[in-house]
């Protein structure tokens, strides 16, 4: 009931005076905490939940006068009373931005859902609360359509909270997805701190990603498009020097000129003509100064093109 309503509930085996003055807007008590409450004071947000085997008298008494809601007779009561105390929750995702819609719990299991199965409106009242939260972070995307921010703010509050979200994963991207009952307070508060599509949750992570992604395309097509204008002489040299060579004498050359990748966000532009010929030069001219190393021929990754975000340069007029 308290997923359908989209309340998270954090359960304790045993009455606990100190969480008893927490920030709970809610605390259910069972019947089988009535002796410790009697010897301690109960929240004053706080409900008995009694079966039918239970007086009323005991229960009132044992619990100083709390509300009672008998179960199973008092069921829609209670529903009512997670829709009550998830409302402010819900009302502070809405105002965030975020698409809040309904979905079917068991998906959970999955890990996913599909945005054809959630709804604007619930289909049937076991439905629970989702929030789609891909206006700030999303995982796998074709490229253009995920930006490196919110790329990096899907694995960090992936990262941050761990085993709470079920994402919206589509053909061509994946967005950061929940069940709100699964979200603690802290995951509420770290996206409602997110002013937009542009908010960064880790600077670190970000900066991370985005190396990642200029060396990830270095290589893959970038380096063939490299390799592709340098001459005969030159791409036999390069084929006899390890990789992680080329790589290295590559970063000298950005370093030395200030001529190299541009990560715009979307995608990694590398200027190839201009880079080409002094790459080429530098290799030859470590080439001469050293023995070749082991044979090496560059080869792209098969879906290189299709997970990273990278565009040849326009060369008209070079």
């Amino acid at each position: 009931m308290a997923t359908v309503a989209g309340l998270h509930l954090s359960v304790r085996q045993q009455h606990d005076p100190a969480a008893g003055r927490s920030t709970a807007a809610l605390t259910l008590i069972g019947t089988d905490q009535l002796t410790a409450i009697g010897q301690h004071p109960a929240p004053s947000a706080a409900v008995i939940i009694a079966g039918t085997g239970m007086s009323p008298a005991s229960a009132e008494t044992a619990g100083r006068a709390l509300p009672v809601i008998w179960l199973p007779r008092n069921k829609q009561r209670l529903i009512r009373l997670f829709d009550d105390t998830a409302a402010p929750v819900i009302e502070r995702l809405r105002a965030a931005g975020y698409r809040l819609g309904f979905a079917d719990p068991p998906r959970r299991q999955a890990g996913y859902v599909t945005p054809l199965t959630v709804t604007d409106w619930r289909r049937h009242p076991e439905q629970a609360v989702y929030v789609n939260c891909g206006r700030v972070a999303c995982g796998d995307a074709s490229p253009g359509l995920a930006h490196v921010v919110q790329r990096s703010n899907f694995r960090s509050l992936h990262r941050r909270f761990p085993d709470v979200w079920t994402d919206t994963v589509a053909r061509d991207v994946t967005e950061l997805g929940a069940f709100v009952a699964d979200l603690p307070a802290a995951a509420i508060d770290a996206l409602s701190a997110l002013p937009g599509p542009q908010a960064i949750l880790d600077n670190d992570d970000h900066q991370a990603l985005r190396t990642e992604d200029i060396a990830e395309s270095w290589t893959g097509l970038a380096s063939i498009d490299v390799h592709s204008q340098l001459r005969p002489a030159c791409r036999q040299v390069w084929d006899r020097t390890p990789p992680h060579r080329v790589t290295a004498l590559l970063w000298e050359v950005v370093a030395a000129t200030g001529v190299g990748p541009v990560h715009d966000g979307w995608q990694v532009r590398w200027p190839i003509a201009e880079l080409a010929p002094m790459l080429a030069a530098r290799l030859m001219a470590d080439h001469r100064r050293s023995r070749p190393g082991s044979p090496y021929r560059s080869i792209a990754s098969p879906d290189h093109a299709t997970r990273h975000r990278y565009a040849r340069t326009d060369r008209r007029g070079s």
